[in-house]
């Protein structure tokens, strides 16, 4: 089944003054960010999404047991199972269900590394045995666990090394992990979860887990107005172009942005590359 690599780019010029680039890193970062947080899974602060923050370890996790649709389980777990010193009490219930779960061991018998930068490898252990994989078991080790990741498909094989992993990679990896196969069976990850009611069907349909073959076809027109863009140079129209963003990842296919603002330079395209 043919997989299609989108590559949206969109170039802003206010009256010949500002310009604004976006790759596609960049736009796929917020479409995998945006899709999860659509449906409970992904959550920004007041700052945004912080796609380019590097996360710490407790955030990782977190964001790992809201991906497993544990974390209503993990905020009423009122039982103490590890002794780590460095957890806040705003994590400490997570910890200690995750610990309970064996989802993490921490990074020594009395830390958990709250603090600590999430690294790739850490993240994607998190993920493979969400999967099944057991590291006890000899499936992986924390050092080969992006090995094993690209090996099954959670990331491509030019993503093993990475050094700075950010939030914009974690809100990738989780997706594509969701679209993963369970160890040993023919079941994804999102339909085990749908089953034991963590993620409901219409979350499962939402997510588009489901690679299918004929996407849309039509050329689509947005026009940034209608997200709130004001368009005369002065005003700060980034949540509105950004709002226009999302809206076109959720056509995928080719799409066409364009603006009524006024001024001889005024431009605004969104262009997908397949």
């Amino acid at each position: 089944m043919k997989k299609t690599v989108s590559w949206i780019m969109v170039m802003i010029f206010l009256i010949g003054i500002i310009q604004f680039n976006v790759n596609a890193e960049e736009i796929l970062a917020n479409k995998y960010a945006f899709i999860l947080s659509e449906v409970g899974i992904f959550k920004g602060s007041d700052k945004g999404f912080e796609l380019d923050r590097e996360p710490t370890r407790l955030e990782g996790l977190v964001m790992t047991l809201r991906m497993l649709g544990l974390e209503e389980e993990a905020i009423n777990y009122d039982k103490k199972v590890v002794d780590f010193k460095d957890v806040p009490a705003w994590g400490e219930r997570y910890v200690q269900y995750a610990y309970k779960l064996n989802l993490t061991k921490g990074i020594s018998n009395e830390h958990f590394g709250s603090s600590n930068r999430m690294d790739n490898k850490s993240y994607l252990t998190f993920m493979l045995r969400s999967l099944g994989y057991d590291d006890d078991k000899k499936d992986f080790t924390w050092s080969n666990a992006a090995e094993k990741a690209a090996e099954i498909g959670i990331i491509k094989k030019n993503e093993k090394n990475t050094m700075n992993f950010t939030r914009g990679d974690i809100a990738e990896v989780s997706y594509n992990t969701l679209k993963m196969n369970l160890k040993g069976e023919d079941k994804l990850l999102i339909e085990k979860l749908v089953e034991e009611k963590k993620i409901d069907q219409t979350k499962f349909e939402t997510l588009d887990i489901k690679i299918r073959e004929n996407l849309i076809s039509d050329d689509k027109a947005l026009n940034v107005e209608d997200f709130g863009a004001i368009g005369n140079g002065v005003a700060d129209d980034s949540t509105a172009i950004q709002n226009a963003i999302n809206q076109a990842w959720l056509w995928i296919n080719n799409i066409h942005a364009f603006t009524k603002w006024t001024g001889e330079h005024d431009d605004y395209r969104l262009r997908e590359i397949c």
